[in-house]
């Protein structure tokens, strides 16, 4: 005993109370602590950090259940189309459409009365008597004529405006000059209605007009004589 007292010196001492020291930290609890004697009250809080924690071996049980959601990623790349499907298969058929009501027909127009039969507003016939006699006339004034001459002015009916209407006249086979052909003649008698009314102008509200022949000698024509012709006349 004598021979260790002898032997320590402050150094020593100090050197042996420092080893002590140490073994009443983590080493000593290290050798002391029983297993599974270490639990969630030993453990001070925010004592564990994630650089204490292994990776992967936390799971959502770990967590509650459910696992915290992190920040929305960037979007990804458009994918490649993919095959076409299958065509489907028909459907079934619709039904079919009603078909509309016909409309109904309108009722027909009541007719309208006849009208008044039509009759001409004047006319006359003409004899060849180189008098200008007027017969079988309607709306006829006078006739004024000038003998040898085939002018024949009509007077008519004040009702009747002369410079409105186009009368028609025609040649009478029966008294004309015109005749069948002969051994001599072949004369053509013409009736016609000057509109210019030039040789009775002098006479009021009157219509000319005009008869001749086409003369015809042995067969050759001789040209366009005035005469005095039998004819009918009409005002439409």
């Amino acid at each position: 005993m004598n021979r260790i007292l002898g032997r320590l010196t402050y150094a020593n001492v100090m050197s042996t109370i420092a080893v002590f020291a140490a073994l009443g930290g983590g080493a000593y609890a290290a050798v002391k602590l029983p297993k599974n004697s270490v639990g969630a009250a030993q453990i001070k809080a925010n004592a564990v950090s994630g650089g204490k924690v292994k990776d992967g071996s936390l799971s959502a049980k770990d967590f509650g259940g459910t696992l915290p959601a992190g920040a929305q990623g960037l979007k990804g790349d458009t994918g490649a189309p993919g095959a076409k499907g299958d065509t489907g298969a028909p459907g079934a058929a619709g039904t079919a459409g009603k078909n509309g009501t016909n409309g109904t027909n309108g009722t027909d127009g009541v007719n309208g009365a006849d009208g008044a039969d039509g009759t001409a507003r004047a006319y006359g016939f003409i004899t060849n008597d180189n008098t200008g006699t007027l017969t079988r006339s309607k709306g006829v004034v006078a006739v004024t004529h000038v003998d040898n001459s085939g002018e024949y002015c009509i007077q008519l009916d004040p009702a009747i405006v002369s410079t409105t209407v186009y009368p028609v006249a025609t040649i009478d086979y029966q008294a004309s000059a015109t005749v069948a052909s002969s051994a001599n003649t072949n004369d053509t008698a013409v009736a016609q209605f000057r509109s210019t009314n030039t040789d009775c102008a002098a006479v009021s509200n009157s219509v000319e007009i005009k008869t001749f022949k086409h003369d015809f000698t042995t067969g050759t024509y001789m040209g366009n004589v005035p005469e005095d012709e039998a004819f009918f006349f009409i005002v439409p």
